[in-house]
């Protein structure tokens, strides 16, 4: 089984890591878990956490960028195989249909009133 960052959980719910930090790093884990009133440890936990979901949002961003950009190069390619008529005039096209819907309407009520 494998989490959303393609880590396999191991088989207790925790994992103990020792890590070495620079200390410029370690200050401000130390100062970071006071501002949240939680242990380093914890401070650290929710860094890591923070970051890999940023890390994962970012990915997926990019993803639908990468995405949208081909699905537009597509669109693109299409565009040009199909020209347009220079003639064509769409709103001519829905008046004909328009209208012969409306004759159709017409003609129906007359054979209606007829068989009456």
């Amino acid at each position: 089984m494998n989490t959303p960052y393609g880590i396999s959980p191991g088989e207790g719910k925790s994992k103990k890591l020792l890590i070495n930090l620079p200390f410029e790093s370690a200050q401000k884990a130390e100062w970071l878990a006071g501002e949240l009133k939680v242990s380093q440890a914890e401070a650290i936990r929710r860094a890591v956490s923070a970051y890999a979901e940023q890390l994962k949002n970012e990915n997926e961003q990019e993803e639908l960028h990468h995405r949208r950009l081909k699905a537009y190069a597509e669109l693109k390619e299409i565009r040009k195989m199909i020209k347009p008529d220079p003639g064509f005039n769409a709103a001519r096209v829905i008046r004909q249909y328009r209208d012969h819907d409306r004759l159709a309407q017409l003609r129906g009520r007359r054979e209606k009133g007829k068989q009456e």
